[in-house]
């Protein structure tokens, strides 16, 4: 039974109630920005989505900082006192009171397309999951046990022992905060939860980069557009779900919005202060979300500000107030993340550094993406919109597409293998490209279907049709876009999981199937849902979550160890591996329903393994022993 085969329609209900409830405090935010003379309902929906993220980021890294834990009922009381202080604010803006929420759907026809849009893109992210079990990919099993971890500590751990052997936690958490935050809210686990959470926030990328593109345009009808290629079109950030690339994609929630907010404050005769608390937030939320998002967010930050002040003559005189209200931007951001930069400066100090030999080559590089992601059916396209956009904004002097285009050049250059790669390699950038293209195909789209409405009506409606007929091939192709081999967890492993935590003691240590990457020999991961051990059935296995290499370990010499055991190359009846297997302390050996590189037939042939569990392809082995 799949993830969204095991959520009853009350549990769904309980979901949908509980996304509400967590934006609270981001709609009470957004009530002191002066959204009612900035923004309609939606688009102040858009922002008070991301300023919910960034808060309750914000939040568990000082609750982390003093040790205070969360709970349920905590969770509760904060997300009730958000929406008690956005509705009295409300009732004091609006004079028709509850009637005017209306206008989130119903304002115009581009916004009644536009929800149709988000709906239909959450549709499609969800229908994706229809025959998984688990989050996909490589990162699913980290995000997956983050997101648990957070929600059993009631907060921020400070390491992921004992089930792993990793001493310390530095990772970026938005997205773990945020499924976190849901699981007290539902009391739904996270294994329900990481997938389709994931796959909500498809939509709610298609909302956000529809809010930057209205925003700084100030073109309705270029916010379904974009949001249809972000939600539908667009190769991401949908195949994200093969590698659950969670953190990226929550961190590209935020990027858009706290640019257009730039836009707008350097694009107006004044550098209003109200602005700089909003962003601040905003960017603190970000940071904690994805650390090379925030860097490409930097270089786009930086490039709207030379756009729109230094080109701009009439500005000139206003740099001392830039300047200022850069540096309250900078401190008040600064204070934010304050306690979690403490927190990972003291981490630092914790057991061992994880030693690793030299990468062969540069990981992420765009030479690593396969046919499916270069091939998607829509890129050519939408590069051909892209190719137009970019042309007629040139030949305009248009400052929205001079800024997009040299950020997306600088972005790709500086992350390079010899400048920033490290902090924001090209594969990040380039799955990141959504965003612009979104925006610059959504700006050029509405701009044509202006012209042609007002001169040449046939074309304007071959235009819509147009649209529609690539928006529809897009969702085809993202109904299917998740590739055979990224399921690492099938049903069989579910119910040997659940015979593992039944029978085996807790000490249990598991042998598992292993893989490396090309660009790193001694970087080890799981390769089948022994990898998933921890989350699944509590029981530690050789492999650690795939940040291992930033964190510490407990074991000064953790990387060659398992090294050498991947090394073995799934032959554990050697005389070499028994010797491992022994001075490790191995106890068990899992082989998952998705197989790998330990050879079951000899471990059934040899007289130190005996085989405890066997359903379908997946297989416990209980290790004797050579004495």
């Amino acid at each position: 039974m799949g993830v969204l085969q095991s959520v009853s329609p009350i549990d769904w209900l309980r979901l949908v109630l509980a996304l509400v409830l967590y934006l609270g405090p981001g709609y009470a935010i957004a009530s002191f920005y002066d959204t009612q003379n900035r923004f309609d309902k939606t688009m102040t929906t858009a922002l008070a989505t991301v300023l919910a993220l960034a808060f309750w980021s914000v939040l568990l890294a000082w609750l982390h900082g003093f040790g205070i834990k969360l709970s349920p009922e905590r969770v509760f009381l904060i997300t009730g006192l958000g929406w008690g202080i956005f509705l009295i604010r409300y009732q004091v803006w609006k004079t028709n009171g509850w009637t005017d929420l209306t206008q989130i759907f119903w304002a115009d026809t581009s916004r009644i397309v536009l929800w149709f849009i988000l709906l239909a893109s959450m549709g499609v992210s969800l229908y994706v999951l229809r025959n998984t079990v688990a989050a996909l990919g490589s990162d699913g099993f980290h995000h997956t046990l983050l997101a648990q971890t957070i929600a059993e500590q009631g907060g921020l751990p400070d390491n992921l022992l004992p089930l792993t052997s990793v001493a310390s936690f530095t990772y970026h958490f938005g997205f773990h905060g945020f499924v976190a935050t849901i699981i007290w809210l539902t009391g739904l686990s996270a294994i329900t939860l990481t997938p389709i959470l994931a796959q909500i926030l498809i939509a709610v990328a298609a909302l956000e980069v529809a809010f930057f593109v209205e925003t700084v345009t100030h073109k309705r009808k270029a916010a379904p557009i974009s949001a249809a290629i972000v939600g539908l079109m667009a190769v991401f950030p949908a195949y994200f779900v093969n590698w659950s690339r969670d953190t990226q994609l929550t961190g590209l929630l935020v990027s858009p919005v706290i640019l257009a907010l730039v836009w707008q404050w350097t694009a107006s005769q004044k550098f209003d202060w109200r602005s700089v608390p909003v962003m601040a937030l905003l960017a603190a939320g970000m940071a904690l979300s994805h650390y090379r998002v925030a860097v490409l967010t930097v270089i786009g930050f930086i490039l709207i500000v030379i756009v729109n002040v230094v080109m701009d003559e009439k500005k000139r005189i206003m740099w001392l107030q830039l300047g200022l209200r850069l540096l309250a931007l900078g401190g008040l951001t600064g204070l934010f993340v304050a306690a979690w930069g403490w927190h990972v400066l003291k981490a630092r100090q914790l057991a061992y550094p994880v030693v690793m030999s030299e990468q062969l080559y540069q990981p992420f590089t765009l030479s690593r993406w396969n046919d499916h992601v270069l091939y998607y059916p829509t890129n050519i396209p939408l590069l051909i919109l892209l190719a137009l956009a970019l042309t007629w904004g040139w030949w305009r002097r248009e400052r929205l597409v001079i800024a997009l285009s040299v950020w997306g050049v600088v972005a790709m250059w500086l992350s390079g293998p010899h400048l920033l790669n490290i902090y924001m390699d090209n594969g990040t950038v380039f799955a990141s490209s959504y965003v612009p293209v979104a925006v610059l195909v959504g700006w050029f789209g509405a701009t044509v279907l202006e012209w042609l409405a007002l001169r040449f009506q046939p074309l304007y409606w071959l235009g819509i049709i147009g649209l529609c007929a690539l928006t529809a091939q897009g969702a085809i192709a993202a109904a299917n876009i998740v590739e055979p081999d990224a399921a690492y967890v099938q049903p069989a492993d579910l119910r040997a999981m659940a015979w593992i935590s039944r029978n085996t003691p807790d000490t249990a240590y598991f042998m598992v199937n292993t893989l490396h990457f090309g660009f790193w020999p001694d970087y080890v991961i799981g390769s089948d849902a022994g990898f998933w051990l921890p989350v699944l059935a509590k029981r530690k296995n050789i492999t650690a979550p795939m940040s291992y290499p930033i964190e510490r370990n407990i074991q000064p010499d953790y990387a060659a160890q398992t090294a050498a055991l991947d090394q073995l190359q799934g032959d554990l009846t050697s005389p070499t591996a028994l010797m491992l297997l022994e001075q490790a302390g191995i106890t068990y050996i899992y082989v998952g329903a998705r197989g790998g590189i330990i050879s079951v037939q000899k471990l059934l042939d040899s007289p130190v393994f005996k085989l405890e569990f066997h359903d379908g392809s997946a297989y416990v082995f209980r290790f004797l022993g050579t004495r």
